[in-house]
């Protein structure tokens, strides 16, 4: 990694400043592990993920089961937050990835305040972010095509409502023909929801940019 990131640099001199970072899938069983890996990475910023429910992925959580009731989605709700919280405590991340993740892959109810501790969950977690600094993402995946954002239009206008201010902003692409996809749809909603700035990591040390157009 530290190669490409080198070689990666060497080619963009002048032209483009190219910064290193990583994302972190996050699962409980192994904080002790994580705790004792990361710290040895020299990069600029890390991202923090929660993907499972009940160590399963919440893709093959989606695909084994296809009609969730709203105590079934409390559960899973109860059990992300509960995740992003221990994320959270670690200090190990500078952003929360894809927050809210289920709710991007249609884990979700027409009125989300409908599932039983949805809000309130929600909240706790928003407001741990924030005391500790920490960022959330507003991942902008397939929002060209319709995809909803995550973080969602209504978690972001919570999020500032509760004081807010750090989020990051990317369109998690596995492809380089995807780099940059959404990223206009994200800006939008980050407007409308009341930001004016993003913000950047160098070192692991937070830095405040001008939001674009």
């Amino acid at each position: 990694m530290r190669r490409a990131y080198e070689d990666t640099q060497e080619a963009f001199a002048g032209r483009l400043e190219v910064r290193l970072g990583l994302e972190v899938d996050f699962r409980p069983v192994f904080l002790a592990r994580m705790c004792d890996d990361l710290p040895r990475y020299a990069v600029d910023f890390v991202l923090g993920s929660v993907h499972s429910y009940r160590d399963r992925h919440l893709l093959n959580a989606r695909a084994e089961k296809t009609v969730w009731t709203p105590e079934e989605l409390g559960a899973l709700y109860a059990d992300y937050f509960r995740n992003q919280r221990l994320l959270i405590e670690t200090g190990l991340v500078d952003s929360l990835a894809h927050f809210d993740y289920p709710y991007k892959l249609g884990l979700r109810l027409e009125g989300m305040a409908d599932i039983p501790g949805y809000d309130e969950e929600l909240t706790e977690t928003l407001k741990l972010a924030i005391a500790r600094g920490v960022a959330i993402e507003v991942n902008t995946k397939r929002a060209d095509d319709g995809t909803p954002l995550a973080a969602s239009a209504a978690i972001l206008r919570r999020y500032r409502e509760l004081g807010g201010e750090r989020v990051t902003i990317g369109s998690d692409a596995h492809r380089a023909a995807d780099l940059g996809g959404g990223l206009a749809v994200g800006t939008a909603a980050l407007h409308a929801a009341g930001f004016g700035h993003l913000t950047i990591y160098r070192a692991r040390v937070a830095e405040s940019v001008p939001l674009g157009e």
